[in-house]
C-alpha cells in the first residue's frame, strides 16, 4: 500500500499547518512562528513547505488536504482578513468554479451532522490537491481524540465561537466502529465568549492573547475577597450559582442568559460598554476599543479584581456542571472524555476537574462517578490544533490501496498511537550546519563550549546557583506552551525568581511561572483526587501544591501550580537535568517558562534563540549540544 499523506490547514486566527502520514501526526507549525506575529492568521506556502520538508515529500505527494476556517475572519469593512490570493490559494470545484462562502454556508446548514465534506480542490499556484472542508468544532474534538490513548470517547469542544454561532459541540467517536456521532451542538453554552468579553472589558484585549492574564488576576481577586485565604468571607456565592450554567439560561431570566451583562450589573457597574469584544480579533487589524472598558494597568483595583475572580469561578462552575451533565447522559457508552477548544487552555478550570475538594454541594453539580472518568486534553486545544484534528480524522477514515484508489478503512484498522512527546514535538529539528551558521553570525558577541556526557551536573549546579538557562534544542513544540525544547529554566527555590523572569520577559508582575517536575514525584508534591492521574505532560492542569514554601517562585498566589510532568522516555535530556538538580537540592523540579521576549511567539530558529538570549538577562543558552554565554 502506498503511503498516504494528509495536509491539514487552519486558515483563521492562530493559523497553522499539519502533516499526517498513514494516520500518524508527524509535523506541525503555527504560522506565528514563521511570521513572528502573535496568533497570526491564515496559511502560507512557507508553512506548507515547512511540514512537507519534515515529511520529506512534495505537494504532489499529498493525497488530500483538509481545510478549517477557510471563510471565517473579516474586518469591519467586510473584507476577508486573510488574503488568499496573495499566496496563490483558492478552492474550486472539479470544473474550476470557485468554492464560495454561499456554498460553504449551504453545506453547513443542510447537514447538521456533518463532520467534513468534499471533494473540492485546493489550488496552490498551478498545483492542486483534492481537499475536504472540515467542521470547526468536530476538528477540535478530533484533535483531542486521535492524540488520546482511547479507542472511544465522548469529545467536547468549548471555545469562543466557530463564527457560525456555535459555541460548543459534543461528539461520540468510536474508532473501532468508525462512528462520529454529534450529540449536541449550539450557542446556548457560551462560556467561552463570556470569558472573552471579560478579558476585553478588563483591558487585556485582544482576548485571544490576554485570556491567560485574567486567569492569573482572578487568583488575586480571590485573595482580596477573603480575610484569610480559603475562608471565603466576602464572596457572593449566590452570584456564582445564579450566573453559572445551567441556572443562567433558565426560563424567565431577565437578561436572556447574558452572563456578561448579568455580572456587570450585579457588581454595580453603571457604564455598560456598547462594544463587547475587540474586533477584529488581532491587534493592527482595525479593532476598536470601547470607551467604558477598563485600563489593564488598574488590574489590582477592587472592581477589576472582583470581575476577574467572579468570571473565573463562573467559568469553572459552568464547565463542571456542563461536563457532569454530559457524562451522566453518556457514561453507559464510555467513561472516556476528550476536551478541546480554546477554553480548555484555562488550566485553573481544568485543574478543578481533577479534584472535588474545592466545591461544596450547593455551589456546583456533584457526581462522584464523574471523578472515575478518564480525561484527556491535548497540548494544542486552541484553533491552531484544528488542522491536526481534521487531518488525523481524514487519515484515519480513508486510505490509499495498492491500486492508488481511495477507500474507507475497514473497521479493524485502528488509529495510530502517539506518545506524549509525539503529541507536541512536531517542529523542525535544525541541522548542525544551520546551527553553525547562527553561531558564526554572532561570534563576536558569544562564547561557546561543547556539551558532553558529564555536562548535566554542571548545568544543574548553575540552576541551583540561581542562574537562568534558556534551551533551544530538538524539534520545536506545537501549541502555545514551551514543554522543554524552547524553554527558559530556573530554580523554583528562590522567592525572587518569578519576578526576575517576568522582568526579563517584560511580562506583568502578577503572572505566574510553572514547574516542570519528574513524573514520579507528582503525587508527592501536588494534590488531586483522581487516583488514575499519574502525569500532566502538557501543562494543562493547575494543581494545589502541598509544600508551597519550598518552591515559592513556582506557586501562584492561590497556592496552585500549572504542572508539567516529564519522564525519561519523552524528554531524556530535560529529565536527567532535573534529576541532577534534585540530587543537589532535594527539589525534583525546575521552573519552565517559554523562551520568548516582549510578547513575541516562541523562538523557532537557532538565530532567533541566540538573538533573544543576547537581548535578555538570561545567563546561559543551551543550543543543541552547545552551551552559549555572552562575551563580557
Amino acid at each position: 500500500m502506498n503511503d498516504q499523506y494528509i495536509l491539514g490547514l487552519q486558515c483563521g486566527h492562530n493559523g497553522s499547518v499539519s502533516l499526517v502520514k498513514n494516520r500518524k501526526l508527524i509535523a506541525h507549525i503555527d504560522i506565528e512562528r514563521l511570521t513572528r506575529k502573535k496568533s497570526d492568521r491564515g496559511i502560507t506556502k512557507k508553512a506548507i513547505r515547512y511540514v512537507l520538508d519534515i515529511g520529506g515529500i512534495k505537494l504532489k505527494d499529498v493525497s488530500f488536504a483538509t481545510i478549517t476556517n477557510w471563510f471565517s475572519d473579516r474586518g469591519n469593512d467586510g473584507k476577508e482578513l486573510f488574503d488568499k490570493s496573495k499566496e496563490g490559494f483558492s478552492i474550486t470545484f472539479d470544473n474550476g468554479t470557485d468554492f464560495s462562502q454561499e456554498d460553504f454556508l449551504k453545506m453547513q446548514t443542510n447537514n447538521s451532522g456533518m463532520v467534513s465534506q468534499g471533494i473540492y480542490f485546493l489550488n496552490v499556484d498551478s498545483q492542486r490537491v483534492p481537499c475536504f472542508i472540515c467542521d470547526h468544532h468536530f476538528s477540535h474534538c478530533a484533535s483531542a481524540f486521535y492524540l488520546s490513548p482511547f479507542t472511544e470517547a465522548v469529545c467536547v469542544s468549548i471555545d469562543f465561537s466557530d463564527n457560525l454561532g456555535t459555541s460548543h459541540s459534543v461528539y461520540y467517536i468510536n474508532d473501532e466502529e468508525k462512528i462520529f456521532k454529534p450529540l449536541r451542538r449550539g450557542g446556548d453554552f457560551g462560556i467561552g465568549s463570556f470569558y472573552g468579553c471579560i478579558v476585553d472589558y478588563l483591558g487585556f484585549y485582544p482576548s485571544l492573547i490576554g485570556a491567560g492574564k485574567v486567569m492569573a488576576v482572578a487568583a488575586y481577586g480571590e485573595k482580596s475577597l477573603t480575610h484569610e485565604f480559603m475562608a471565603y468571607d466576602n464572596i457572593d456565592w449566590n452570584l456564582i450559582i445564579d450566573l453559572s450554567w445551567p441556572n443562567v439560561v433558565k426560563m424567565g431570566d431577565i437578561f436572556h442568559g447574558d452572563q456578561f451583562l448579568h455580572l456587570l450589573t450585579r457588581l454595580g457597574v453603571k457604564k455598560i460598554p456598547d462594544r463587547r469584544n475587540f474586533y477584529p480579533q488581532l491587534k493592527g487589524e482595525g479593532g476598536v476599543i470601547d470607551k467604558f472598558w477598563l485600563n489593564k494597568d488598574d488590574w489590582n483595583s477592587d472592581l477589576s479584581l472582583k470581575i476577574a475572580f467572579y468570571a473565573q469561578k463562573i467559568l469553572e462552575v459552568s464547565i463542571q456542571n456542563f461536563l457532569i451533565s454530559v457524562y451522566r447522559e453518556t457514561k453507559m457508552m464510555t467513561k472516556n472524555i476528550c476536551l478541546s477548544g480554546g477554553t480548555m487552555l484555562n488550566c485553573t478550570s481544568n485543574g478543578k476537574l481533577l479534584s472535588d475538594f474545592w466545591y461544596s454541594d450547593n455551589i456546583a453539580t456533584k457526581d462522584d462517578d464523574f471523578y472515575h472518568s478518564n480525561i484527556f486534553i491535548p497540548p494544542n486545544p486552541g484553533d491552531n490544533g484544528l488542522c491536526m484534528g481534521s487531518a488525523m480524522f481524514l487519515s484515519n477514515f480513508l486510505y490509499r490501496n495498492r491500486n492508488d484508489e481511495i477507500r474507507n478503512f475497514e473497521q479493524t484498522i485502528l488509529k495510530a498511537s502517539h506518545t506524549f512527546s509525539q503529541c507536541w514535538e512536531l517542529g523542525k529539528k535544525y541541522s548542525s550546519e544551520e546551527i553553525s551558521v547562527a553561531l558564526e553570525k554572532y561570534e563576536n558577541d558569544i562564547l561557546i563550549e561543547k556539551l558532553g556526557e558529564d555536562s548535566l551536573k554542571y548545568l544543574a549546579e548553575l540552576l541551583s546557583e540561581n542562574n537562568i538557562i534558556a534551551i533551544s534544542r530538538g524539534r520545536s513544540e506545537s501549541g502555545p506552551r514551551a514543554l522543554g525544547n524552547r524553554s527558559v529554566l530556573a530554580s523554583p527555590i528562590s522567592a525572587e525568581m518569578k519576578d526576575k523572569l517576568n522582568r526579563i520577559k517584560d511580562r506583568e508582575t502578577f503572572r505566574p511561572v510553572s514547574p516542570m517536575i519528574m513524573q514520579e514525584y507528582l503525587n508527592n508534591w501536588f494534590e488531586y483526587e483522581r487516583s488514575e492521574i499519574v502525569s500532566t505532560p502538557f501543562m494543562s492542569f493547575a494543581l494545589k501544591c502541598k509544600y508551597p514554601e519550598k518552591i515559592p517562585s513556582a506557586v501562584h498566589i492561590d497556592g496552585t501550580s500549572r504542572t508539567q510532568t516529564v519522564n525519561i522516555f519523552d524528554n531524556e535530556f530535560v529529565y536527567k537535568l532535573i534529576k541532577e538538580f534534585y540530587n543537589i537540592t532535594n527539589i525534583p523540579m525546575v521552573i519552565n517558562t517559554s523562551f520568548n521576549l516582549r510578547g513575541e511567539p516562541l523562538v523557532e530558529t537557532p538565530e532567533e534563540a541566540i538573538k533573544a538570549f543576547l537581548e535578555s538577562e538570561i545567563d546561559y543558552l543551551i543550543l543543541e549540544n552547545y552551551l552559549v554565554t555572552k562575551r563580557k
